[in-house]
């Protein structure tokens, strides 16, 4: 399991989708364009919480990095 899998938040989020797409199946015909934006802000939304987490965990690493070397620890990650 990956880092942002286990994020109550990503898990909400995937909810969210599957919630959006019952929304979408419910659209009347001649709002494709709602629906394709239904879609893409609902990945969106999941997406950005798996990048933001990945980031997370990259600058965690330089700052623990960074403190080993300060502390005249430095040993590679």
């Amino acid at each position: 399991m990956l880092d942002y899998e286990k994020l109550d938040v990503y898990r909400i989020a995937l909810e969210f989708v599957v919630a959006t797409v019952e929304i979408r199946d419910r659209l009347l015909r001649g709002n494709g364009e709602l629906h394709d934006q239904y879609k893409r802000a609902s990945f969106s939304i999941v997406l950005n919480i798996a990048e933001g987490a990945g980031k997370l965990s990259q600058y965690t690493a330089l700052i623990l990095n960074s403190t080993r070397v300060g502390h005249g620890v430095w040993r590679p990650l």
